[in-house]
């Protein structure tokens, strides 16, 4: 199985940074990765927690924005495809793998996100409560690989998207003029 770079962008984020990371950690044992954090020059000791955990990162000498950030970690990434995360999200079992099926599933798929219970478009739970252990008892319910629900759609949010290296190469990084992002 080839190796997915997970890059997360932060700025003064350490308080959820802290958990993605856990998140990551527990719930990805299927499919091999790397985390990279770029962080936007953050003075909240996000700088010693990447070295405490040995986590790949870089620092920024100033805020650059998301894009800039996600953009210096894909120049550092080593994987076959990538994954850009917003430091705020915490993945469920599984999340990776199932992601990568619907990835591999054609050639033609270009990128792939998730749902979630907060965010704007179709990519949005409705009817599912805000809190972490709501979340986290639908995700065990329905995180499961069912390409029946997979769904072509012309927009996906940035929050958690996945793509191949080879998608970048043809098509560039992600244009640092549309800062911080959603676009």
């Amino acid at each position: 199985m080839s190796l997915t770079s997970i890059i997360i962008p932060t700025y003064n984020g350490l308080h959820l940074l802290k958990p993605c990371i856990e998140a990551i950690r527990t719930h990805t044992i299927d499919a091999p990765y790397e985390i990279i954090v770029v962080d936007n020059a953050s003075n909240d000791g996000t700088d010693d927690f990447c070295a405490s955990e040995r986590l790949i990162s870089i620092r920024l000498p100033e805020n650059r924005g998301f894009p800039a950030a996600c953009n210096t970690g894909l120049r550092l990434a080593s994987g076959d495809q990538f994954v850009i995360l917003n430091n705020d999200v915490t993945v469920t079992r599984g999340w990776l793998s199932n992601m990568l099926a619907a990835l591999q599933s054609e050639s033609i798929v270009g990128l792939v996100g998730p749902v979630t219970n907060y965010v704007s478009g179709i990519q949005q739970i409705h009817g599912l409560e805000g809190d972490l252990a709501s979340c986290l008892r639908y995700a065990e319910q329905n995180n499961a690989s069912n390409p029946s629900r997979w769904q072509e759609v012309k927009r996906l949010v940035g929050f958690c998207l996945l793509f191949r290296r080879d998608l970048m190469e043809r098509i560039g990084l992600l244009d640092e003029r549309f800062s911080p992002g959603h676009y």
